[in-house]
């Protein structure tokens, strides 16, 4: 019952996303110490992180509603937006809340930079929409009141809310992907990057035969990548 009252209720929070909130300029954080590998640790930590362990967790992935985008999901259109493109590991995982939404922060191992100033080694900071929230980051005090009132504190502070903007498992650590990222919006921490088209449309999983994306069914090889990453330089 629970689950159904929150759906009904996160439906009318619908988001829709765009790429026009990214900030124009690419400023990243000071370094930190050297990794290990000898790449420099760019990586920030969140404000808030949430500990998701021993909670009850309730599923809103069928009540958020479907994400517009502001163009679709094709290789050149993401190489056209990106201002980096780069293999990585994600080597950490933070859940956090910004304005009252779930984010998940990846801290990411770069292996190879295709598009960027970034070197093997190096490890940034990258966002994307959703994760999990606990329900008093969700709603207001007084939408709790209004809508759950009947529940406890306890109860309020063990029930947790996984949302997955576009119905699809979030990434985990030690999971390498291809990214293409932009500069983060002013909404979040300064020197931190963000996935376009969240990270349903532009993580790619790497393999001999190039990358692929499960969710949209986009396939291409790394020589078509980088020309066309050159061109878009070339554009600049």
């Amino acid at each position: 019952m629970l689950k159904k009252i929150l759906a009904c209720t996160l439906a009318l929070f619908c988001l829709t996303a765009s790429v026009g909130c990214a900030k124009t300029n690419s400023d990243t954080a000071a370094p930190a110490q050297g990794t290990p590998n000898n790449g420099t640790d760019y990586t920030v930590t969140p404000d808030i992180s949430f500990d998701i362990s021993g909670k009850n967790i309730v599923d809103l992935s069928d009540g958020t509603g479907s994400m517009e985008y502001a163009f679709d999901a094709s290789m050149s259109s993401l190489a056209e937006h990106a201002s980096l493109i780069v293999e990585g590991e994600i080597c950490n995982i933070y859940y956090t809340a910004v304005e009252h939404n779930a984010w998940t922060q990846m801290d990411v191992r770069i292996t190879s930079c295709i598009a960027g100033e970034y070197a093997p080694g190096d490890i940034i900071s990258v966002y994307t929409l959703g994760g999990y929230i606990s329900m008093k980051e969700r709603f207001s005090a007084a939408e709790i009141q209004d809508f759950y009132g009947n529940l406890s504190e306890d109860e309020l502070g063990n029930t947790w809310l996984l949302d997955l903007p576009e119905g699809v498992a979030l990434p985990e650590e030690g999971q390498q992907y291809l990214f293409f990222l932009a500069p983060s919006g002013d909404y979040l921490p300064d020197g931190t990057y963000e996935t376009l088209l969240g990270y349903a449309n532009s993580l790619f999983t790497i393999d001999d035969n190039g990358y692929s994306n499960e969710f949209t069914d986009v396939t291409f090889q790394r020589d078509a990548l980088e020309q066309c990453a050159q061109n878009e330089n070339a554009d600049l």
